[in-house]
């Protein structure tokens, strides 16, 4: 269901009656602090949360979540909708990377297949061709 409600989503987002990417990001932020506020009595804490704790939960949630919804909704009107959540199939290969760089996790054969695989379909789904790349690149 979140994955038809993303796809719904974001082809809504394209389609809106000229609503700027901050606006849309700002809503979207706003919408999930005021759906998730409710929920906060029942989360079981171990331990009282230091300043530091809450410092970075405001810099992760509002800072790079809303960096990344900047983002997003800006990609959504430049690129649309199905390029700009194509994107979002490169986010495991990263993932991937990210652990073999910082905690030495190894990377098997399948890993690289099926990265090359999801490259590969990203590439197809925004239409990117290595002919028009090396033009921008030259230019």
């Amino acid at each position: 269901m979140a994955a038809c409600c993303y796809g719904i989503a974001t082809n809504y987002a394209k389609n809106a009656p000229s609503v700027p990417a901050f606006n849309n990001a700002h809503g979207s932020m706003w919408a999930a602090c005021l759906i998730v506020l409710p929920l906060i009595p029942f989360v079981p804490m171990r331990e009282v949360p230091t300043q530091e704790v809450w410092l970075s939960v405001v810099l992760l949630g509002v800072v790079c979540t809303g960096a990344a919804y900047l983002l997003y909704f800006r990609l959504i009107t430049d690129i649309g909708p199905s390029s700009a959540l194509s994107v979002t199939f490169l986010i495991p290969m990263f993932g991937i990377l990210w652990g073999n760089l910082f905690l030495g996790e190894p990377i098997g054969v399948n890993t690289v297949v099926g990265t090359v695989l999801v490259i590969s379909g990203t590439m197809l789904v925004t239409g990117f061709s290595f002919s028009s790349f090396t033009k921008k690149v030259e230019s």
